[in-house]
């Protein structure tokens, strides 16, 4: 991936979507965030509804109820996978060995996807499981310089592409991400010099926090899956378009 794809990506997305209110409502709560990432008990159940639990129902997990129940079953997801998370806590994508704690990231997503609750109806009850697309959303909650979102449509284009084996290989596609990140880090330099893409990105489109850089690659993938795009370059003729005086 080359810098120019990851600033259109950016572009599109913050112009055809409202999906970011959410995001940053949530990320913008540093104390929370801290607490949670650093000793999940300290934060009650009803903190977490109101805010992780309010910003994974409006992405789209209408699935997770937004009350306390719910959000004490994945409060207590997070705190049995207190010690691994904190073990990658100083990682980010580009710096995490994926030889030497790879199973420990496909451990962390496996657990997290199968959390489960029961939703309980008039006539019957059904286990309800957090799924893919949400573990990989929680994940990112805890530690957003690693974990990239990700959903159905991403991974079914990952997928076609043969870049995963499944909808479940969670590693493969952190691995691609990485591989990704690393180009385009790379290529940056020759646009914006030392400065890190998601620092100038985040401040050229005025967002109230630095987004993550993993949060500009799932806006490419999303736009990319959604519009069934090969990139999110504007073709050269467009680019090259100029208004002519008569």
């Amino acid at each position: 991936m080359i810098f120019k794809e990851l600033a259109w990506g950016a572009l599109f997305y913050r112009l055809v979507t409202n999906y970011d209110s959410p995001y940053l409502k949530l990320f913008v709560q540093g104390s929370l965030l801290t607490r949670l990432r650093q000793n999940p008990a300290t934060v009650s159940a009803n903190e977490f509804n109101s805010n992780v639990g309010t910003f994974l129902n409006k992405w789209g997990g209408r699935h997770i109820r937004k009350d306390v129940e719910v959000a004490g079953v994945l409060l207590g997801g997070l705190c049995t996978l207190h010690d691994k998370f904190l073990s990658l806590s100083n990682h980010s994508l580009i710096t995490l060995n994926f030889d030497h704690q790879g199973e420990l990231v496909q451990d962390i997503f496996n657990r997290l996807r199968l959390i489960s609750w029961e939703n309980r109806g008039p006539s019957r009850s059904v286990t309800v499981h957090l799924g893919e697309t949400f573990a990989s959303k929680l994940a990112h909650v805890m530690n957003p310089a690693l974990f990239v979102m990700w959903g159905d449509g991403i991974a079914g284009r990952l997928w076609k592409q043969k870049r995963i084996d499944s909808y479940w290989d969670y590693l493969s596609f952190l691995k691609f991400m990485q591989e990704e990140a690393k180009s385009l880090v790379s290529d940056s330099q020759a646009y914006i010099g030392n400065e890190e893409p998601e620092i100038f990105l985040s401040r050229k489109f005025g967002y109230p926090i630095t987004k993550p850089l993993t949060k500009f690659l799932d806006e490419y993938n999303w736009f990319l899956s959604q519009r069934k795009l090969v990139t999110a370059i504007p073709p050269e003729w467009l680019l090259g378009l100029s208004r002519h005086d008569h």
